[in-house]
């Protein structure tokens, strides 16, 4: 991958990152933002109906829902985070923005403005869904902040975390909409071998010109850690050739997070009442103070001892 990140939010420790700083396109893990939004303007159980011709402001090649939203079609704002960010898709996106915002020009100015109060000043969105575009940028660095102020919402984190959903039929078709993740980190049904049950959620995206990126959370032992993988390399078999030799994003996930469980750990550096070094008093309850009131834990790597003595 161009651009890896490692957090882990417990003690705010950064314990991995490669190229975190450098700029490129995120894809499709922009509708983590897409989604935030919609949820802190919205109610879940308001009622969004497609505006007219809803598919022709959808790129052609975008990934839609299955059947694609018709012109005027009803659901519910859960329903279409749902298949927002388990199924990726598009005419998903349009029918939040243009919902909560009127028009999607509209609504990518509140997810700019969104992440830039977030502080992530090398991030911009050319567009609600991630499409690739060349104003297009982020870095893994600011995607896993995002990650780590989406996740922090509790609707967001449920959704994010969910394997299978089912949107009821609506005023427009009479059958459901079954979607399942497409991130194979949490659910085997596809692919059996990048299922780990340390990860909690997250979003993958694949473009052919800017790589394969994933995005995920998980929880093992305390240690919660927010990964970002950005721009991993996809290969293909030479027959057939469009069958996927390596996916890039699932495996170096996998690596790295195998990577980070088996040699780090989270240790408690400060102990509250720890005595550090003494400083003398002139006049007060005692001749010397010299504590701290508070409790520090930081990741550190397993081979490491922490050896506490008193001054």
């Amino acid at each position: 991958a161009r651009g890896v990140f490692v957090f882990e939010k417990n003690t705010g420790t950064v314990v991995y990152s490669h190229n975190p700083d450098l700029k490129m396109s995120p894809g499709t893990l922009i509708k983590i933002v897409t989604a935030l939004v919609a949820i802190e303007n919205c109610e879940l159980d308001e009622v969004v109906t497609a505006k007219e011709a809803i598919q022709s402001r959808v790129p052609g090649s975008a990934q839609r829902m299955k059947p694609q939203l018709k012109s005027g079609e009803q659901m519910t704002m859960e329903d279409l985070l749902h298949s927002l960010l388990l199924d990726s898709a598009n005419d998903a996106a349009v029918a939040i923005a243009e919902h909560v915002a009127g028009t999607t020009e509209a609504y990518k100015q509140m997810m700019n403005d969104r992440v830039k109060a977030m502080g992530c000043s090398n991030t911009e969105f050319g567009n609600i869904s991630g499409i690739d575009n060349v104003t297009h940028f982020s870095t893994a660095r600011d995607m896993a902040r995002i990650v780590l102020e989406a996740t922090n919402n509790e609707t967001f984190s449920r959704i994010w975390s969910t394997v299978q959903y089912t949107i009821p039929a609506t005023n427009m078709t009479e059958e459901e909409r079954d979607i399942k993740t497409e991130n194979y980190l949490i659910d085997d049904r596809i692919l059996q071998q990048f299922k780990d049950d340390r990860v909690t959620g997250g979003l993958a995206a694949f473009h052919e010109t800017s790589g394969a990126g994933l995005a995920c959370t998980t929880d093992y032992r305390g240690m919660e850690l927010v990964c970002v993988i950005l721009g991993a390399t996809r290969q293909y078999m030479e027959e057939p050739s469009w069958m996927v030799k390596s996916y890039g994003n699932f495996n170096e996930m996998n690596d790295l997070v195998q990577h980070i469980y088996d040699n780090y750990k989270v240790n408690r550096i400060i102990y509250e009442g720890q005595s550090l070094r003494q400083f003398n008093v002139a006049g007060g309850e005692s001749s010397v103070v010299g504590q701290p009131a508070v409790n520090i834990d930081s990741v550190i790597r397993k081979d490491v001892q922490i050896n506490i003595s008193e001054v």
